[in-house]
């Protein structure tokens, strides 16, 4: 579904080029849920903006069903691909249930508020905290709502950049555990950055990037 071929960046340091990804090749099917580990500085968050149509490669191509992401990065971005980031990305003034409605309305996406209240339940914020302002919310209870609003669009593809770093152990397993259930369930490619290797083991399957390799490697743990 998503298939990475031959990609490799680099970018400019001052007058040389630093090589980040070296010669990447992997396809990520639905149904799965994918991590991706490495030292920090490695380019793990490099790849996933790639994946996500964010940057480019100075060399290769990243398909989806066939298809360069390049060619209409825009409508990729919008109907195919949900983000969820380590520091939510929530807008602070609106309650739970507006953050959610809002990333559906730049979607062009319709969906009815018991659609969207059911959602959010399903994810442990009930309507009573659906109608709070995001900033009246525990980190925890942040990030469950940036996880509804990156797929109540629907997405094929889930992408999820250290998604645990500011979580308790417990908010921590319950973000891998509907990783899993979004992969099993909805049939999601999820792909996620960690640097957590038990978090990792969670997966069902985990490459790294070496820093002096560059390249990306499956892992066995």
């Amino acid at each position: 579904m998503l298939e990475v071929k031959n990609v490799s960046y680099s970018y400019e340091d001052g007058a040389s080029r630093r090589l980040i990804l070296k010669d990447i090749d992997v396809s990520f099917k639905s149904g799965t849920f994918y991590t991706i580990t490495g030292e920090s500085g490695s380019g793990k968050t490099t790849l996933l903006s790639l994946l996500g149509a964010l940057d480019r490669p100075q060399t290769g191509d990243i398909l989806f069903n066939g298809q360069s992401i390049y060619d209409d990065p825009s409508t990729y971005l919008s109907k195919h691909v949900g983000f969820v980031f380590q520091s939510y990305n929530l807008i602070d003034y609106m309650t739970a249930y507006e953050n959610v409605k809002a990333s559906l309305n730049i979607a062009k996406v319709n969906k009815s508020p018991e659609n969207i209240y059911g959602l959010l339940n399903v994810l442990g914020i009930g309507k009573d905290k659906a109608d709070r302002l995001v900033s009246k919310l525990s980190g925890g209870e942040m990030q469950r709502v940036a996880i509804a609003r990156a797929i109540a669009k629907s997405p094929s593809i889930l992408l999820s950049d250290e998604p645990t770093g500011n979580l308790d152990e417990q908010n921590s397993r319950f973000v891998c555990e509907m990783f899993k259930i979004l992969a099993h369930k909805l049939d999601l490619c999820v792909i996620m950055v960690t640097h957590d290797l038990n978090l990792a083991k969670k997966s069902d399957v985990i490459y790294r990037i070496y820093l002096g390799d560059k390249r990306l490697i499956h892992e066995t743990l």
